[in-house]
């Protein structure tokens, strides 16, 4: 069978991929040899024959039954990191279509989702976007649209707040302020249950996934842009690459430092940052081949001196974000060596693209002797334009109780009341904060 066989799906392509997968596996367990979490002893892997295990994942795509080991690989796969596991097997195949998949296959046989998972789910009551966005900005405030108007005049571009992003209003706050001194016609959309279907894909939810990616069309075609600027780099993936295989997808997703690089002839920098900063390459830019984009994009900066640590570009490592809201403290040591080689390079600032990967690394800010900022906030910062990133405030507190005590007048204006931000808060500390002594939930 030919793994680029047409479908007429997105959900249809993976299962095609994951059927190549099965008749192509050798499960010689090669690429869980060199995989980051099945060596995580906190996975409880590590000291099991990775050929077995594969076996088992394979039996599983195949529809055989669910085991502890594929549950907890095809929950604790960092998906974007396919350059450590796709190079060590024999037959460079894609281990994350195939995971993806098997997450499919493991709420078919009844195995329910990892208990934290919902930090990730768009349209999930408790997910980041809402309980984190929610905590700085009362509704009433928010300045963007959170539906589209029957009655909307056409934009030249629109800003795409993304699941996560919408828990970041600092960073939509200064791509629009940036924007608006461009002189550029947007509009901005953070529906809170408006996803491009990344979520769904992630978790094995095959049957979300076109309900979810339509609605992001059609959503987004009402603007009449040519193109979306999504806040988060796995949109414009989703976006670009995945949805348009499959859907008329009248604009074009890009990712906002990909939009900001390709208009850098319109951003004026009033305030030089004298600054030696590195970046943080997301698993993201692996897809879209954009490595480049973010380094121009800095290097526009008066006064930044651009360094690069051991592992970067193609080469990066990854802040494995997703798999340690399954498997909270999973890539603790991982991240500790992604953060030990930005001090190595002297850095004053380590830079993200990804609100996911900022989400991953701000909390350790205090532990280190340089700064993690997001990108768009260097450049806004180089504008004189700035918004506090209060969920790195937040997380640098490690207290879930003084954080609510200090947003307390927009705890109340949420619709999520006292009580649930009680329950749901100090789970998010032990996921994102478990490094500094929060046990793992």
């Amino acid at each position: 069978m030919e793994q680029n066989k047409q479908s007429s799906s997105l959900a249809e392509a993976f299962e095609q991929g994951a059927k190549y997968f099965v008749e192509e596996c050798t499960l010689c367990g090669q690429c869980l040899e060199a995989c980051p979490s099945f060596n995580d002893p906190k996975l409880e892997l590590n000291d099991k024959n990775p050929a077995e295990v594969m076996e088992k994942i394979v039996d599983l795509l195949k529809g055989g039954p669910s085991s502890e080991e594929a549950y907890k690989m095809g929950y604790g796969c960092l998906m974007g990191c396919t350059n450590i596991c796709k190079p060590a097997c024999p037959k460079d195949l894609n281990m994350q279509q195939a995971f993806m998949v098997a997450g499919q296959r493991l709420r078919a046989a009844g195995e329910g989702l990892p208990p934290l998972s919902f930090m990730h789910l768009a349209e999930h009551r408790y997910n980041f976007g809402h309980v984190f966005g929610d905590l700085q900005m009362k509704k009433s405030e928010v300045p963007w649209l959170t539906e589209v108007p029957s009655e909307q005049a056409a934009v030249d571009v629109v800003i795409f707040t993304s699941c996560v992003g919408r828990g970041f209003p600092n960073l939509v706050l200064e791509a629009m302020d940036i924007l608006s001194s461009m002189k550029i016609n947007f509009a901005v959309i953070g529906a809170r249950d408006l996803c491009c279907g990344g979520t769904p894909l992630l978790l094995g939810n095959m049957k979300d996934v076109s309900r979810v990616s339509e609605k992001y069309i059609s959503t987004m075609a009402k603007f009449g842009a040519g193109k979306v600027v999504a806040m988060c780099p796995a949109c414009s993936v989703v976006g670009n690459d995945m949805l348009s295989k499959f859907s008329r997808v009248p604009f074009e997703t890009i990712h906002i430092t990909e939009f900001l690089a390709d208009n850098i002839d319109k951003l004026h920098f009033t305030h030089p940052l004298n600054k030696r900063v590195t970046i943080h390459d997301a698993c993201s830019q692996r897809q879209r081949g954009s490595w480049d984009i973010p380094r121009k994009l800095l290097e526009a900066i008066p006064g930044l001196t651009l360094v690069e640590m051991e592992h970067s570009r193609e080469n990066s490592l990854c802040c494995g974000a997703q798999a340690n809201a399954n498997f909270p403290g999973l890539m603790i040591e991982r991240n500790i060596a992604r953060l030990n080689e930005a001090m190595a390079v002297r850095a004053d600032i380590m830079t993200t693209i990804c609100p996911g990967c900022q989400l991953a690394f701000c909390g350790y800010e205090n532990q280190y002797p340089f700064e993690i900022k997001h990108a768009i906030s260097l450049v806004a910062e180089a504008m004189g334009i700035h918004h506090e990133d209060k969920v790195k405030k937040y997380l640098l507190t490690g207290d879930p109780e003084k954080v609510l005590e200090e947003a307390s007048e927009y705890v109340e204006a949420s619709d999520l009341s006292l009580l649930e931000y009680q329950q749901i808060l100090p789970r998010y500390f032990q996921t994102l904060c478990v490094s500094r002594g929060f046990p793992p939930s």
